[in-house]
């Protein structure tokens, strides 16, 4: 029946409200429906379509949130679906997003530019996540143009082990920051 509708025209969105109703508003349910019926669509779309649909049922299940804004493709795009569709603040939205093989200092960037954030913020932002002394001498360094010294004392003062800011800085002038989380 689904696929019928799709196929007399009615569009993805439609179709994606009417298997929310059919599939009791379970998300991962629909997603296998929503790609075999919506062939013209890449996995990013059918997942926005999901973000955008399931919006409720997915505020209340954060792994489910999580499953599927990671198969979002930009990485503005997740940052502004979870500010502007979920309500997420900056540090919820950096916890949501940072793991293996995300670049955290594009993160920070993109939080920076979607909301009213100063240095002070996103350093609180930072060491409240847990951010290894490389992703925040990266940040540092990379947003902010901070001295290998200023990198070097904040970490310091925050309780990061001198061995572990110093590995950092040791490389700090030849090592290209990508703050890939190494967690």
């Amino acid at each position: 029946m689904l696929k019928s509708l799709y196929s007399a025209g009615y569009s993805a969105g439609d179709v994606t409200e009417a298997i929310h109703l059919a599939y009791d508003y379970n998300p991962r349910l629909a997603e296998p429906i929503l790609i075999e019926i919506i062939t013209n669509k890449i996995v990013s779309d059918i997942a926005e379509l999901i973000l955008a649909e399931y919006t409720a049922e997915l505020k209340l299940k954060p792994a489910d949130l999580k499953y599927f804004i990671q198969k979002v493709e930009e990485l503005e795009s997740r940052v502004l679906i979870l500010k502007d569709l979920y309500d997420k603040l900056p540090a919820e939205i950096l916890e949501i997003l940072k793991g293996p093989g995300v670049d955290v200092t594009e993160i920070i960037r993109l939080l920076k530019n979607h909301f009213s954030l100063t240095e002070e913020d996103i350093k609180e932002i930072m060491l409240n996540a847990e951010l290894t002394a490389a992703e925040i001498a990266g940040v540092l360094k990379s947003i902010y143009n901070r001295t290998a010294a200023e990198v070097m004392q904040f970490l310091t003062e925050n309780s990061y082990p001198v061995n572990e800011a110093l590995g950092v800085l040791k490389n700090y002038t030849t090592l290209q920051f990508s703050s890939v989380s190494t967690a």
